[in-house]
């Protein structure tokens, strides 16, 4: 196998058993090299064999060789199933575990990466277990951990990514029927989490029905309130220290998020 990770030139010009063999090798290969948990192109990993076999002289292969790729990828798929929600018992909230309850305690259904990104900042403040990291991004503190476990969800299939368009080109993503079954057993596991799960999305949805845009500007001014260390601070302080991390946030911005924080009992 070269550096790009295709499989060897020569196995083209063998055929029968010994393509046959070369493939599964192949494909093989791919599932153990993967670290998990996987980014947002594993998925192809895992059949990049079919579409190797699929292309060239291959064609009196491709049945066979289907199958066997059918369930490598069943197999992994179990596998990360396995991994998002261990046999052996509850070792703390993760990722996928709160993003599953997340959707789940709004009916199946959430609107919105930038608001499920704000909703984890919020919980995150206050279930001590749960620990992504954030840092400034352009509507607010952005986790990329948070992002890479909803990819996950939805490429493996246990939420599905519904885009829509208006204003901004935005996703909605739903509950699987296997993604119930996962946060169903998360919500087993982790009743306390799933409590303040439940209750920062009902706060948020009270005050403000879960919009993107005052979710964005109450994270933004509890980021600020966390992290720029001083005791007291007026709007002004505020608007000042946004714009030194490229947030451009107004007087009336600055108070919807405020009122929302409050509610939350992040504001101090």
């Amino acid at each position: 196998m070269d550096r790009s990770g295709r499989a060897p030139a020569a196995a083209v010009e063998q055929t029968g058993q010994d393509a046959g063999s070369t493939c599964q090798k192949y494909a093989t290969e791919r599932i153990r090299s993967t670290r998990l948990p996987p980014n947002s192109n594993t998925k192809y990993d895992a059949v990049g064999a079919w579409d190797f076999c699929n292309s060239g002289s291959h064609k009196s292969l491709i049945l066979g060789l289907k199958r066997f790729t059918r369930k490598v990828i069943s197999n992994y798929r179990i596998l990360r199933l396995i991994l998002i929600n261990p046999p052996f018992g509850p070792v703390g909230m993760d990722c996928h575990d709160a993003l599953l309850m997340t959707v789940d305690a709004n009916d199946g259904s959430l609107h919105s990466r930038t608001a499920i990104q704000k909703l984890a900042y919020f919980y995150t403040q206050k279930i001590d277990s749960f620990t992504p990291k954030y840092v400034p991004y352009f509507y607010g503190p952005f986790s990329s951990e948070v992002a890479s476990a909803l990819v996950d969800l939805a490429a493996f299939s246990f939420v599905h990514e519904i885009a829509y368009s208006g204003f901004h080109r935005g996703y909605t993503y739903e509950l699987t029927p296997n993604g119930k079954r996962l946060a169903t057993k998360a919500s087993k596991n982790l009743p306390d989490e799933r409590q303040e799960i439940e209750n920062t999305l009902n706060t948020c949805k009270q005050q403000c029905n879960l919009r993107p845009a005052p979710l964005s500007y109450a994270a933004k001014c509890h980021y600020i309130l966390l992290n720029d260390g001083k005791a007291e601070y007026t709007v002004e302080d505020i608007k000042q220290a946004g714009a030194g991390l490229c947030w451009n946030i107004s007087e009336d911005d600055i108070g919807t998020g405020i009122a929302l924080l409050d509610k939350l009992d992040l504001a101090r």
